[in-house]
């Protein structure tokens, strides 16, 4: 079985869609620019194919699909071109003498039960574009409801939004699909790896940053990608393949994840020096772990990353053949990785990986069986350690110990992670020693902001190359590099000339975090946004510290800490793709669920959007707009991110927006946040906690409006979630920005000394007795009412406009029936943080 081959032939076999307007003839451009292709009477070297056609007419899908192959300007030594045509049809064709299995696996990605081939949508044919799945997830649609469609154009996180208003202009549609293609080409082109799972691990790449904007197919897969299809049917395709599964299960679902990561990544000490650049660094190792390891466990057992179908926030998952081999050279890996992880993190950090056996019906109807999958890997991190901790049935009690740090005279544990013993640096002389583990950690942490790739690849046991600056995995290693630097580690790892046998000991995998794929071509060059951002002086492009990001807040010399993550995406995996998207409220209660609804690659697709969202989007933001705010972590579907007070508040409004417009104003997407303000001395995980703390509340306080946290204990509303809470006060978004607003105009107002602090603070006062009001309902706190008109009579002066302005605005929390009150405390505190530089 040549597994290399089946997988491509599922990544190309509707690669047809892609030519514009199903013209066979710029299948010629293949390898050329648009300016060298106006021959196209002869067929590449080294093709078999006819010259193509010289009409102008639209050819079918699977004629272009084949025809597109015919035209390959290179394919591997394994791979057949005859054999390759043959596998494209037979994706197509039930009665194929390859077999039924093909067809089924293009019918499995897509949801369909082969006997309902009558399946229709409301979509129309005639868009060229893909439909957003984040604008048509959910279980509550009008009929009326207008759906989104993506932008044609390469893959990039600045263009991965919604149109919303109406689609361009046809004409304009088409000169964009124009476009695609020819950098598609130019981009298949430059695949020239001789190994041919490399070959297809690129072209699966290429695939995502072209095929992702359009529309697998008219009716009714309209908001799954030319991609998504093409990836999930080759991944089913490669089980049903595979000798020796099971008949009935023949697919093995694995998830994978670190437990513990949350006080491995944050537990560093101050007083140590560089803790910017080692919490950088262990927030990008846990990512890059669990990258390496999927790639890993893949390439041990001779599969190419189709089948990784999924990857977001450092967590996994893979769809491998449900054969005992298989199972168990996974328990092997299991097993060894399990016991890497928990030596190198000296017990903090365990692997959690989970297995689930599915048949074909479980992956007709993914959701449920995601759900499953799921609750299998919640199970794994309920054991932490179970692989080392545990020999059989028996505890492995010598195991429960940790060898003691030995320490000779002098010597003295890090101070910053109390791990291993501290070593002097023997390059640079150190205020503090800390152990190599930790300078390690440092120095990733300063080289990855100037890094576009990362190098993931075993050690040659003979050779055993090692760079100095490469980062040991579960399984091999990772270096970050640059561009020039890039060259001189593939010249080791790789070299040009190295025939698949000799470049089969290390394989290195490149990851471009840029995503266009620029880079060697006889190496597996893959795409994926990886967030590595932080903050640098413009002088002297050092990682810059807390205490100097502190110093860039307005007033206070504060930092703040925000953590944010995306509300009920677990109901939305589970039950919101269940809805189809002509299905109005009363249908999707009453009529039968459409076969698509639950695909498997409407789930990868929705997953990777995600994904784009928050580990490229975010990333372009702060390099473009925040570049004070340190990111700590973003991806999956949440984030943490650190940086002066005052623009953290702002970064934090903007991501929300960019959400809504990102999910077309989809009103079962919402995200939720919490803000802790902190000084810059104070330990990370400590300022972390408070965040984590603060976004549950926005998660379950109960209610709608600005409320006081804690909230009233009467209160029994059901949780409304997507808020923002801080300085005591939870906020609904839709408030967020006019509250934010008006108190930097009262911090301006205090800067032009229209209003004083102590009239604010008095103002701060009243506030808190509204808030108790709020809290309890006693009447005695209304006293407030009297007090501040009394305030304003006295205190309050008019001589100027700006001082009117105050005066107009401020007297609107006499109203007891104006809820805007219960929003003053907010924003007296916001001012008068912004106006002093010192407590």
């Amino acid at each position: 079985m040549n597994v290399a081959a089946i997988a491509l032939a599922g990544l190309l076999h509707e690669i047809g869609r892609l030519v514009p307007n199903g013209k066979k003839q710029l299948l010629g451009t293949l390898g050329k620019s648009m300016d060298q292709a106006e021959d196209l009477s002869q067929p590449p070297a080294g093709s078999t194919g006819s010259p193509p056609d010289s009409s102008d007419q639209a050819v079918d899908s699977l004629t272009l699909s084949v025809e597109f192959v015919r035209n390959l300007p290179f394919l591997p030594a394994e791979i057949d071109r005859h054999e390759l045509e043959e596998l494209v049809e037979a994706y197509h064709r039930a009665e194929s003498p390859r077999g039924r299995s093909f067809y089924e696996a293009h019918r499995l990605a897509g949801g369909f039960d082969p006997a309902a081939e009558g399946q229709t949508s409301t979509l129309s044919p005639a868009i060229l574009h893909v439909v957003s799945i984040t604008a048509l997830v959910g279980s509550s649609r009008p009929k009326e409801f207008s759906p989104a469609w993506m932008p044609i154009a390469p893959l990039h996180p600045a263009k991965a939004f919604p149109i919303t208003d109406h689609l361009p202009p046809r004409e304009d549609s088409l000169q964009a699909w124009m476009d695609l293609w020819e950098q598609f080409c130019r981009t298949w082109a430059a695949n020239r790896c001789p190994n041919s799972l490399d070959f297809v691990d690129r072209a699966c790449s290429i695939l995502e940053r072209f095929a992702w904007c359009l529309p697998a197919a008219p009716a009714p897969l309209g908001d799954v990608s030319l991609f998504d299809h093409a990836k999930a049917t080759a991944a089913l395709a490669v089980c049903l393949a595979w000798e020796g599964v099971d008949p009935q299960k023949p697919f093995l679902l694995v998830a994978g994840d670190l437990a513990g990561i949350q006080k491995y990544l944050f537990d560093l000490r101050e007083g140590t020096g560089g803790i910017a650049r080692r919490l950088r660094a262990r927030s990008f190792k846990v990512a890059a772990y669990t990258d390496g390891l999927s790639i890993a466990i893949l390439r041990r057992l001779g599969l190419p990353l189709t089948q990784r179908l999924l990857f977001a926030g450092g967590k996994f998952v893979l769809l491998l053949p449900n054969s005992p081999e298989v199972q168990a050279r996974l328990n092997e890996i299991r097993t060894a990785v399990a016991r890497w992880v928990f030596d190198y993190s000296v017990g903090e950090v365990t692997l959690s990986l989970a297995t689930l056996p599915a048949s074909k019906e479980d992956l007709r109807q993914f959701p449920g069986t995601f759900s499953r999958l799921n609750a299998a890997l919640r199970m794994a991190r309920a054991q932490p350690g179970r692989e080392v901790l545990t020999e059989g049935s028996a505890w492995h009690e010598d195991q429960f110990l940790l060898p003691p740090v030995e320490l000779g005279e002098n010597e003295v544990r890090c101070p910053s992670c109390r791990r291993r013993k501290a070593e002097p640096s023997p390059l640079t002389q150190e205020s503090t020693p800390i152990c190599s583990h930790c300078r390690d950690e440092e120095n990733l942490g300063a080289t990855l902001p100037r890094c576009r790739y990362v190098v993931y690849y075993t050690e040659d046991p003979n050779q055993r190359v090692i760079f100095g600056d490469s980062v040991p995995t579960p399984i091999g290693r990772f270096l970050p590099t640059d561009d020039r630097s890039l060259e001189v580690i593939l010249s080791v790892l790789a070299p040009p000339n190295s025939t698949p046998e000799s470049a089969a000991s290390s394989r290195p995998v490149v990851l471009d975090f840029d995503g266009t794929l620029e880079g060697p071509s006889h190496v597996c060059l893959i795409g994926g946004f990886r967030s590595r951002y932080v903050p640098r002086d413009p002088q002297t492009g050092t990682v810059v510290d807390f205490p100097s990001l502190a110093r860039k807040s307005q007033g206070r010399p504060l930092i703040a800490c925000l953590k944010m993550d995306a509300d009920n995406l677990g109901y939305i995996f589970s039950q919101g793709l269940h809805q189809s998207p002509s299905q109005t409220p009363s249908q999707a209660s009453s009529g039968p669920e459409p076969s698509h609804a639950g695909a498997i690659a409407r789930v990868a697709s929705l997953s990777r959007i995600l994904e784009v969202f928050f580990s490229g989007y975010i990333e372009e933001l702060l390099r473009q707009k925040y570049s004070y705010i340190y990111l700590v972590y973003s991806g999956g579907d949440d984030l943490v991110a650190i940086g002066p007070w005052d623009h953290i508040l702002e970064f934090a409004a903007e991501i929300r927006d960019a959400f809504r417009r990102f999910t077309a104003g989809n009103p079962i997407w919402s995200l939720s946040a919490g803000v802790a303000l902190t000084n810059p001395h104070v330990p990370v995980l400590v300022a972390i906690d408070e965040a984590d703390r603060l976004l549950e509340v926005s998660k379950t306080i109960g209610g709608s409006g600005v409320l006081p946290y804690p909230p009233p204990s009467t209160d029994h509303a059901p949780a409304r979630k997507d808020r923002i809470t801080l300085f005591g006060t939870s906020i609904p978004w839709s408030e967020f920005p006019a509250l934010l607003q008006q108190g930097k105009q009262l911090a301006q107002w205090i800067a032009d000394r229209v209003v004083s602090t102590a009239q604010v603070n008095r103002l701060l006062y009243y506030a808190g007795l509204a808030r108790k009001f709020q809290q309890t309902r006693d009447t005695q706190y209304l006293q407030y009412i009297p007090y501040l008109v009394r305030d304003l009579r006295r205190n309050w002066a008019e001589r100027t406009p700006e001082q009117k302005a105050a005066k107009l605005w401020a007297a609107q929390f006499a109203d007891i029936k104006n809820p805007a009150i219960f929003g003053a405390w907010f924003i007296c505190q916001y001012a008068l943080y912004a106006s002093r530089s010192s407590e």
